[in-house]
């Protein structure tokens, strides 16, 4: 930009030294002078056009020679092969694509517009009598969204605190000499990924089949208790059962059972993580066996507790998939990341969800232990 302006001083002071040369030296006539300052007068405004184009020229000089802009006539750039697009890339991209719609609702489906049906040349106009559209629940879903916002943000500070809490309670554990002077981490996802929300909904439809099969064996004999019946076929008793006095056997009489309470059952499920699990499919195996088993419980109303355990030179790792206490109802997703890592050492595990279970009030509990083999950890 310096040499534009380098270059319109110069052309100002070639322009006064020409307007000067042509200056007459003596005393002519009056006419002779008035013309030739009347030409004069118009040095002026040549002197800037030449400077303007002298801008130009350096303007022009300093930038670079490059492509047109697109106007649909320009020849195509060289190129030296053709264009592959990245296939992996694009799988990616739809799935993503596939996911958001999946998620989307009260969408007006697509469709190809092959024409417009208008007349006139159209126009704008101001309604000033518009009264409103008379959506009544404005407030209200507002409010329902504000509360699912804060509903999300309380269950997330109580997942970490339920954390906190499990690790509290490994530390006040006692693991016996075997154990002794071994580090005891519990781990639990405060958040859900979504990618595990979306692995849980591909696997379980097949899974939850067979939960629902053996809900309703079960059921049945709940039920039953629940709600109390009728002991026939007795020798003695209040009761004359009208529909037995064909019987010769004396069995004439029945009772009428009360109704009990629910079974009071707390059932852990206690699964090995070591790295050998990850041969024949054994630890895919296990967690399919703790979907089905979690949604069992849950849809009787069964407190459960899934722990899985692997170690490694004195660490033993807990993870903590479904809890007794669990807040946010999101257990069944977590036992989407239960994988096979390490070694494994299933006293101390043992020696936890025992405790686990010994700590909630519960009349009958059960502990289940899934493994492929003895325990192994150094030190």
């Amino acid at each position: 930009m310096q040499r534009c302006f380098d270059a319109l001083r110069d052309q100002q002071k070639q322009a006064q030294q020409n307007s000067q040369n042509q200056q007459p030296s003596g005393s002519g006539g009056s006419q002779p002078q008035q013309g030739q300052q009347q030409q004069n007068a118009g040095s002026p405004g040549q002197g800037a056009q030449e400077a303007l184009q002298a801008i130009r020229a350096a303007l022009q000089a300093q930038v670079p020679n490059l492509p047109l802009n697109p106007t649909g006539k320009n020849t195509p750039a060289a190129t030296t092969q053709a264009f592959v697009p990245n296939q992996q890339q694009q799988e990616a991209l739809k799935e993503e694509v596939q996911k958001v719609l999946a998620e989307e609702t009260a969408r007006i489906a697509a469709h190809v517009t092959h024409g417009i049906d208008s007349e006139g040349d159209g126009e704008i106009t101001t309604n000033t009598e518009y009264a409103g559209n008379g959506y009544q629940h404005a407030a209200s879903d507002i409010e329902r969204v504000l509360e699912e916002m804060a509903e999300g943000i309380v269950h997330e500070a109580m997942e970490e605190e339920l954390s906190e809490e499990l690790q509290r309670e490994a530390n006040t554990i006692s693991y016996g000499n075997a154990h002794r002077g071994i580090n005891v981490t519990v781990n639990r996802m405060s958040q859900v990924d979504p990618d595990l929300v979306d692995d849980y909904n591909a696997v379980a439809p097949e899974l939850l089949r067979l939960s629902k099969r053996l809900q309703k064996s079960v059921s049945a004999a709940l039920r039953d208790k629940r709600q109390g019946g009728k002991q026939t076929g007795l020798l003695a008793g209040k009761r004359l059962n009208q529909h037995a006095l064909y019987r010769d056997d004396g069995r004439l009489f029945y009772n009428t059972r009360l109704p009990m309470d629910p079974i009071n059952l707390a059932v852990g499920l206690l699964i090995d993580e070591s790295g050998s699990m990850g041969g024949s499919d054994r630890i895919t195996k296990a967690r399919a066996t703790a979907i089905v088993v979690q949604d069992f419980c849950e849809k009787l109303g069964i407190p459960i507790e899934i722990i899985g355990h692997t170690a490694s030179c004195c660490h033993v790792e807990l993870f903590s998939y479904a809890s007794f206490d669990s807040v946010d109802r999101k257990d069944r997703y977590r036992l989407m990341d239960m994988s096979a890592r390490s070694c494994n050492r299933d006293g101390a595990a043992l020696r936890f969800a025992a405790e686990k279970l010994y700590r909630y009030p519960a009349d009958a509990k059960m502990l289940i232990l899934i493994s492929d083999g003895q325990p192994n950890d150094h030190g």
